[in-house]
């Protein structure tokens, strides 16, 4: 009996300091910043398979993201902590968080990856990099964006059984999965999951 009192009275007084330190701006805005650090990851539901391919493609844009298996085909260079690369062949960057967009035919990216891989060698490390690419086609995995919309384009589209081929606009909410553009740097395939698909015709998948 006399434990069980203890333990009530350590609850207790916890619970009572618990809660003034969550009245005190300063305690209450350090937990904030806490709870921001240990968040346990993105929550948006995708429920939809979809595999969409499209004879253009839009630039992508992301940051903080990860981890990403990234393949390139073209000319690359890339600073690392332990050194540079310059390559004109096949390189796959696996394991990497980071930041990254892409103009044109050029892919750039800034984080860290675990592995690094060309055709002669594989090494695996844990090492900065800051990579910049001229591609004739290049594939990311696991990447997801908030949202993802082609214009004037044509394409099919594969969702839930059902098979759409389709000329006009077309909007994918919260696509995550494999982004990959083909050798003549123009075609756009894409598989993964989405929250919502949304066609100019009319046609949505929800």
């Amino acid at each position: 009996m006399f434990d069980l009192k203890i333990i009530i009275t350590i609850i207790a007084t916890l619970g009572l300091l618990l809660g003034y330190l969550g009245t005190n701006p300063v305690v209450s805005g350090f937990f904030g910043s806490v709870g921001e650090r240990f968040s346990f990851g993105d929550n948006t539901q995708r429920d939809i398979d979809f595999s969409l391919s499209s004879d253009k493609y839009v630039d992508v844009d992301f940051s903080d993201k990860g981890p990403l298996n990234i393949t390139v085909n073209g000319y690359t260079t890339a600073t690392l902590r332990t050194g540079n690369l310059v390559t004109n062949k096949t390189v796959g960057i696996y394991g990497f968080h980071g930041s990254g967009s892409t103009v044109g035919n050029r892919l750039t990216l800034e984080g860290k990856m675990s592995k690094v891989q060309l055709p002669e060698i594989t090494v695996a490390v844990q090492e900065t990099v800051k990579a910049d690419s001229i591609f004739t086609s290049f594939e990311m995995e696991n990447l997801d964006l908030g949202e993802y919309t082609l214009q004037n384009v044509s394409g099919t589209l594969v969702a839930r059984g059902t098979t759409t081929q389709f000329t006009g606009d077309i909007t994918i909410a919260s696509p995550r999965g494999t982004f990959s553009v083909n050798e003549d740097n123009t075609t756009l395939k894409i598989t993964g999951k989405a929250g919502k698909i949304t066609l100019s015709n009319g046609f949505v998948i929800d």
